[in-house]
């Protein structure tokens, strides 16, 4: 089973856990609980959710499926690994590592729940201190990883553009009372964003990393693939996530 493959099935299962996720996770401030969905459940909410439901949509792609691949401590190593799996395709001989891939997941949060910037999403693609867990770190610990034959980075997070106001507005026209007022001052936050961003076109996308990434990673002496990209779209739980991409690098 190749990346792409992965990345692809992914970004199509994606929007069927949006739909049907029942996770809901609160905010810290204290501000109560988010609405569930892709946007607002933890990056390892969205791993186990994903996987499982492969697992039962196509379970001849992953015969062997088990909670076990999830958080699988590095060897020698500090944290686990997000995901490790094992294709129909691989069957690993005496002294070959037991997983087809391992992978480390992570959301890149451009906007908030509340609609407001997230000051660390390019923190989570890039920083070099530990403390921040990012993507690079992660690709740097994967190119030791001994317990799978290949190793991936992938990048989740939604996108944005000129439609995107007009559609949390029209999102809030389905629902009323203080639930309304509160959706509308997140689409209200949202824009406020954007415009700093870009006026013109509103527009922030995932694509928009892969340099800053590619760069980082260079620096620190790990080797990547090529990317690869799948865009997924019309998910609707959500007034402010309802576009995004999933990116994906191999780790060599």
């Amino acid at each position: 089973m190749d990346l792409s493959f992965i990345t692809s099935r992914m970004a199509e299962i994606l929007p069927i856990v949006d739909e049907e996720t029942t996770t809901q996770r609160a905010s810290r401030s204290g501000s109560g609980g988010y609405i569930p969905c892709v946007g607002t459940i933890w990056e390892d909410d969205l791993t186990r959710e994903i996987i499982d439901k492969w697992s039962k949509l196509y379970p001849d792609e992953l015969p062997e499926y088990s909670e076990k691949w999830l958080e699988i401590r590095y060897p020698n190593k500090r944290g686990n690994c997000d995901l490790c799996i094992r294709s129909s395709d691989y069957s690993p001989s005496l002294g070959e590592p037991p997983y087809e891939w391992a992978i480390e997941m992570k959301y890149v949060r451009f906007i908030g729940d509340n609609g407001k910037n997230n000051d660390y999403g390019v923190t989570k693609v890039a920083s070099p201190y530990r403390k921040d867990r990012s993507s690079v770190l992660d690709a740097e610990r994967l190119s030791e990883f001994t317990l799978a034959i290949n190793k991936a980075i992938i990048m989740y997070g939604f996108e944005f553009g000129p439609e995107s106001y007009k559609n949390a507005l029209q999102w809030c026209n389905n629902i009323k009372g203080e639930e309304k007022k509160k959706n509308l001052e997140r689409a209200k936050n949202m824009k406020i964003v954007l415009d700093k961003e870009d006026p013109e076109t509103n527009r922030m996308d995932m694509l928009s990393l892969v340099s800053l990434f590619e760069a980082a990673a260079n620096a620190r002496g790990v080797k990547l693939s090529n990317p690869t990209d799948y865009e997924f779209q019309n998910l609707t739980r959500h007034p402010l996530y309802s576009k995004g991409r999933i990116i994906s690098w191999q780790v060599y």
